[in-house]
């Protein structure tokens, strides 16, 4: 069995596969090293970790297995030689013991401290100095935490010695102190001077450039995550849970509860939300658009964290009476956004547009380096999707909205006007068509892309937007596309006020 092909997938940089390496090192075993990128996971990975779909994983022959501790010990049991367990069934528990705790104590918290700021990072930084202080009197009086030789601790902590001072000098922040600490920093000198270790380092200019490393477009000493960035940034999570569904749904017949059930967090599924009756071009484009909806979700999530997907309305009923409302008396037969091609994109230019708006009022709120890309990202995507609908609509701006009798371009404008009347902060919507006093520097009757005087794109604040979602509007009485309100802080705390 032990002769069989061994593999290990990984990054090339994450402390986790570098632990197998220095064991595999360690016990003479030769392997191969498939390097994945974590954005464009192989199928490898995926059949091999089908589970967390994360490096590293490692492969022995026809056996896959994932999570570095547990493939520490399949190794140390495959391969007697140069054993990093203790044999004694006390001694290797208070091993797994201590493993378990700088897992907790220590891996965990130095994530935190490296991705966000403020009271988080201090807080995270607090847990690992109490953990290090801990550790420093576990190590008193040993060359490792092994005793004499390096062992399996050694090896689970090892990554303190030499990640560590990645994280400190990129997330800005310090908790390593060689006064405070002693033995550990002893320990660490020790360590990384054990040939197998010293010799199989990844380079740290290596290590600044990885793609996966959230501070690269940061600038030096910059603080990624504000705290106050993210309810911001949260409070988006609820147009673009609203957008998800909504294209999903029309396009596929099903939605993100199906697409990525683990984004819905036990919220209830949305209302009256259908296949639409698109044509071919129409859906292709829309079924690109829900995916991108669930990518934004993943990244607003795993950036700053989220909550349960909100009670969605996405019934004919309620498209209806927003039209019907946008109108001023009752349409028949009433409109049904999943009728056909045309309906459908009507409707999606009343949502997209919010939450551009939103993105661009709350640009100036926002500190991080990284809640800054992050909402950069997400403004260009949705500014490239409301681009898409204007201009299919524009095209079709004389056309006539079968049965009604009013022009797509007449439908732009009644459904803009609704919502700056519900905003109540003035204009900041247009439809496709505008007198030329509103035309870009006065001179153009098409508005393919809404903005103001000098073409830049308006600005909306959480309350302007959650009193056009809720169709009230009234920031603190829910309605509309969100009939019970909507989720996060911001938006709970209006519906708490009076």
């Amino acid at each position: 069995m032990n002769r069989e092909e061994v593999k290990v997938l990984g990054s090339g940089v994450s402390p986790f596969e570098w632990r197998i390496i220095w064991a595999l090192k360690l016990k003479g075993v030769e392997f191969e090293f498939i390097k994945e990128d974590i954005f464009k996971k192989s199928s490898l990975l995926l059949e091999s970790n089908p589970v967390y779909k994360m490096i590293p994983v490692f492969i022995h022959g026809q056996n896959a297995i994932a999570d570095s501790l547990i493939i520490l010990e399949y190794i140390d049991e495959s391969w007697k030689q140069n054993p990093i367990m203790p044999k004694d069934p006390h001694e290797k528990a208070y091993t797994r013991f201590w493993a378990k705790f700088s897992e907790d104590q220590l891996v965990e918290p130095s994530r935190i401290a490296f991705q966000y700021g403020g009271e988080e990072q201090a807080k995270a930084v607090k847990v690992m100095a109490d953990a290090l202080e801990i550790l420093e009197g576990e190590l008193r009086g040993k060359k490792f935490f092994g005793g004499e030789t390096m062992g399996y601790l050694d090896i689970v902590v090892g990554w303190v010695g030499y990640w560590l001072q990645f994280t400190q000098q990129v997330g800005n922040y310090k908790v390593m102190d060689s006064e405070k600490y002693p033995e550990i920093h002893l320990w660490i000198n020790r360590f990384l001077q054990v040939p197998i270790i010293e010799e199989n380092l990844p380079p740290f200019n290596e290590m600044l450039s990885i793609p996966f490393c959230p501070l690269t477009d940061c600038p030096n000493h910059a603080i990624p995550v504000y705290k106050q960035d993210i309810d911001l940034m949260q409070f988006a999570l609820n147009l673009e849970h609203l957008e998800a569904d909504f294209f999903l749904y029309s396009a596929l017949g099903y939605g993100l509860d199906k697409v990525a059930p683990y984004l819905v967090m036990g919220g209830p599924p949305p209302i009256g939300a259908q296949k639409a009756n698109l044509d071919f071009l129409t859906h292709n484009i829309i079924t690109e658009f829900g995916f991108q909806e669930v990518g934004h979700l993943r990244a607003i999530k795993t950036t700053v964290g989220g909550f349960p997907r909100p009670q969605l309305d996405l019934s004919p009923k309620n498209f209806a009476k927003f039209f019907n409302e946008a109108f001023g008396y009752e349409l028949v037969p009433p409109f049904n956004p999943y009728r056909d091609s045309l309906n459908f994109m009507l409707a999606s230019y009343v949502i997209p547009y919010v939450g551009l708006l939103g993105y661009v009022g709350t640009n100036p709120n926002i500190n991080g380096c990284v809640t800054k890309r992050l909402l950069a990202g997400l403004l260009g995507v949705e500014s490239g999707q409301d681009a898409y609908i204007r201009g299919y609509l524009y095209e079709r701006a004389n056309e006539v909205v079968f049965p009604y009798n009013y022009t797509v371009a007449e439908f732009t404008i009644r459904a803009s006007e609704l919502r700056n009347r519900l905003a109540m902060c003035g204009i900041k919507d247009e439809g496709i068509l505008v007198p030329p006093q509103l035309g870009a520097e006065n001179r153009t009757e098409s508005n393919l892309l809404s903005a103001n005087y000098n073409s830049l794109s308006y600005g909306r604040t959480p309350a302007e937007i959650l009193r056009i979602v809720y169709s009230t509007g009234d920031e603190h009485v829910p309605g509309g596309f969100f009939p019970e309100g909507a989720n996060g802080r911001i938006a709970r705390e209006l519906l708490g006020k009076p």
